[in-house]
């Protein structure tokens, strides 16, 4: 198969546009012998005349008006090309996909979006959300631009970069008993009724974990599949719960939850922002991680 050579595509379509092999060298800024030139080996490789040469004017062939044809719809997509990459530098179109774990994707994520939607309105913005292993999943197989997650991330192809911080809050409603407690003990902790989130949750490993490391086990009375469930749990007095602050700040500002200290069960997350370390990013991605950062 012979295997088409642009630059003296580009050459002869110069030259079928003028009519003329002097008009081209000037367009092209070339001699006019290397136009000549460049025409006849493209007609060699390509095995068929193109410019009839009987007559001292420029008349196409069939072949050249078919390869005329061609070229005119090649360089018209190579220049929509330009102007696509041109529009995505200067951030006026594009597509941004990420995909986050439920608590960044409910209550860190929108606010970062509305700011990013009012610099750059024609920017699409889509979300998945997931556990945050699914997300580094997706995230490894390249089926988004970029993923947020609370989890440690232990993939050598990823480059991991943290953005925030989130804290484990124990959680109450106003009118529990312990709701003006100074500080909870550990043998206070053994006594309460939790409402946890459900496995696989980070938060609950994260519970669990921290359960694990002073020898309690929690007495759990309800399993719940959102964020929204737990709190709403809570709110109703059916048991306590340990929940991200981020996902409690507004009932914990509202007074429809208050915050238990126990010192036992405190802990901090880093929340992070991973994309592949092949990664080329585009103008929107840079642009939102650079958001993101700040």
């Amino acid at each position: 198969m012979t295997e088409l050579n642009f630059h003296q595509l580009r050459i002869f379509s110069v030259v079928a546009q003028h009519k003329s092999f002097s008009r081209a060298a000037r367009e092209l800024k070339i001699s006019q012998p290397a136009v000549s030139a460049q025409v006849r080996q493209f007609e060699e490789d390509l095995g068929v005349v193109l410019i009839d040469r009987v007559k001292h004017s420029v008349d196409l062939t069939d072949a050249g008006r078919t390869v005329t044809n061609y070229a005119q719809r090649i360089f018209s997509i190579a220049d929509q090309l330009v102007e696509s990459v041109e529009s995505l530098r200067d951030l006026t179109h594009g597509r941004l996909v990420v995909g986050a774990s439920p608590t960044i994707a409910e209550y860190v994520l929108p606010p970062l979006f509305a700011r990013f939607r009012r610099t750059h309105p024609g920017i699409e913005l889509r979300m998945q959300v997931g556990p945050g292993r699914t997300i580094l999943d997706c995230v490894l197989r390249n089926q988004l631009d970029m993923g947020f997650i609370g989890e440690e991330a232990r993939a050598r192809d990823v480059i991991v970069t943290p953005f925030a911080a989130d804290d484990l809050v124990l959680i109450a409603a106003p009118g529990h008993p312990l709701a003006e407690a100074d500080s909870i003990t550990r043998d206070q902790l053994t006594d309460l009724e939790f409402v946890l989130r459900e496995e696989p949750s980070w938060v609950r490993r994260a519970v669990d974990r921290l359960f694990a490391q002073i020898d309690v086990t929690p007495r759990v009375t309800l399993e719940l599949s959102t964020n929204g469930a737990v709190k709403q749990a809570v709110m109703a007095n059916i048991g306590v719960s340990v929940l991200s602050h981020r996902a409690s700040a507004l009932e914990l500002d509202t007074g429809r939850l208050v915050a238990l200290t126990a010192p036992d069960l405190e802990f901090q997350r880093a929340l992070n922002v991973v994309y592949h370390r092949d990664k080329q990013l585009t103008g929107p991605e840079r642009a939102f991680l650079d958001l993101v950062l700040a």
